[in-house]
């Protein structure tokens, strides 16, 4: 995104992710600012109000965006052939709306069954990074999905 259409990108998050954050910063080099831990709730609000998308997990500032008309790309443990019932089901509370997309794993992977409940996520490394550029190209660059 950086590269292709010069889209600047923030990573945001609580306290507790500034260090994952860096090396996400780090792994894109240029363009790229880490805001975790360092913004209010508020002050997140209105960061995301600005953005040209979205893109993370079933999380707060997910749902923020949604709500602000931001096109969004959860990212989801939850394979799609998993139970609507579980707590981590999109079903139940991803985001909602014309303006998001969910991209979840084909299928749980051991020990998993009807949801992701390993101790470390595992089953969301299925999601490629091809398939989140092709759900923000239809959503932010009204390109049609290829066939």
């Amino acid at each position: 995104l950086v590269q292709e259409h010069g889209c600047a990108v923030a990573v945001i998050g609580g306290p507790q992710d500034c260090l994952l954050a860096e090396q996400v910063v780090r792994g894109i080099s240029a363009g790229a600012v880490n805001l975790a831990g360092r913004t209010t709730l508020r002050q997140t609000a209105a960061l995301l109000e600005r953005c040209v998308a979205f893109v993370g997990n079933d999380s707060g500032p997910l749902h923020l965006a949604v709500a602000a008309g931001v096109p969004a790309v959860e990212i989801s443990c939850h394979p799609r052939q998993g139970s609507r019932l579980d707590v981590q089901s999109p079903s139940r509370f991803g985001p909602w709306g014309h303006n998001a997309r969910v991209l979840q794993p084909a299928e749980p992977m051991a020990p998993c069954i009807d949801g992701c409940g390993a101790a470390a996520a595992h089953c969301i490394t299925q999601i490629t990074v091809d398939e989140v550029q092709q759900a923000l190209a239809e959503l932010c660059f009204n390109r049609p999905s290829a066939p």
